[in-house]
């Protein structure tokens, strides 16, 4: 079993509010066990850049070792808009969409993709003042068209893409929510979870190749300044249950 480790440092700004207790309080990544109240809606959007990554690839040429060359990522821009519906004060369900681009702007191969739909339900099943708990169920629905989708034309299609991005695959995850309210202004958050991952169905040229399950464990804490501001640094750890995360990247714990 292999380990993939990710860091993160955040800031969130909310620069309106809606009302007065509509201060900002998630994470990039990690989720509260905070839900949106009864009747609300809450719009929120997201940017993630992953411009460094490597691991280890076989190749046939005589110049690759036996243990591997090393295979670097390209950069990759993750953009996510999300709604989220308060169905009780304890209860709600969110939907994502999200696009994935592939190189700068200014590349001629640049690409842009309409990437995955998570659709998830959130249930905080225990709240008082200093601690809350909670239970997250999420389904996420592939775009892709893997029979008519060729490297060019779609990034899914790409065996390097990662299983943390759009890769076209039907996934599901169950994550637990803890969270730790010292203050009205500062929390502490934990997820841990399990997250299954579906089949890639690659072209008719090449074999489906299963992608692993994982772990998911997840802290973060926020600090709210005044009504609007929110700073938040995350760890974001992700435990692959067998090396192979893509048909090229035969190593992840790099």
């Amino acid at each position: 079993m292999k380990t993939l480790g990710i860091a993160l440092a955040g800031l969130a700004v909310l620069t309106a509010a809606a009302a007065a207790e509509a201060r900002p309080y998630r994470a990039m990544v990690t989720r509260t066990a905070d839900t949106t109240p009864h009747g609300s809606f809450e719009i929120g959007a997201r940017y993630q850049g992953f411009y460094s990554g490597s691991g280890y690839r076989y190749y046939s040429d005589p110049g690759c070792p036996s243990g591997g060359c090393r295979f670097y990522s390209l950069p990759y821009s993750q953009l996510a808009a999300t709604i989220r519906w308060g169905i009780t004060n304890h209860v709600e369900m969110n939907i994502e969409f999200q696009a994935l681009t592939t190189r700068w702007f200014d590349d001629r191969n640049f690409l842009i993709q309409f990437g995955d739909v998570p659709i998830g339900v959130q249930w905080t099943f225990y709240s008082i003042r200093k601690f809350a708990m909670g239970l997250y169920l999420r389904l996420t629905l592939p775009t892709a068209d893997w029979a008519s989708c060729s490297y060019n034309q779609c990034i899914s299609a790409r065996d390097e893409i990662p299983p943390t991005l759009s890769d076209g695959t039907l996934d599901a995850e169950a994550t637990f929510l803890a969270e730790l309210r010292p203050t009205r202004q500062f929390r502490i958050m934990f997820n841990l979870g399990y997250m299954f991952h579906g089949p890639r169905w690659r072209s008719q040229r090449s074999p489906a190749f299963g992608v692993p399950p994982a772990l998911r464990l997840d802290v973060a804490a926020t600090l709210n300044v005044g009504e609007k501001f929110l700073f938040s640094i995350e760890a974001v750890y992700r435990h692959f249950f067998d090396r192979r995360i893509t048909p090229v990247w035969d190593n992840n714990a790099t």
